[in-house]
């Protein structure tokens, strides 16, 4: 899992955006054979990004027209043009 998104980031297959991510990927070591922040620092946005890149070549997007469809259904039921998002109350 880690290996695959190393393997991306590597191979410019993917864009890391967020600051918090790449700290922590700069701070992910190795650690006697085990993959791991160093000492007083986070890796859990790194285990999420590399679960999200298993769950991503497992379950690629596939664009679809029933979707669309559905889309712009509720769209077309909820949300007004130049309405925005409003909640109920809300001045």
């Amino acid at each position: 899992m880690l290996a695959q998104m190393n393997e991306e980031i590597k191979e410019n297959a993917t864009e890391l955006l967020d600051k918090d991510l790449i700290r922590q990927c700069w701070t992910f070591v190795n650690i006697d054979g085990k993959a791991q922040a160093q000492k007083g620092m986070k890796d859990d946005l790194v285990i999420a990004r590399s679960i999200f890149s298993q769950v991503r070549n497992q379950f690629p997007y596939v664009k679809s027209s029933f979707h669309d469809k559905m889309r712009e259904s509720y769209h077309r039921k909820i949300v007004k043009p130049n309405q925005g998002l409003a909640f109920k109350g809300a001045s």
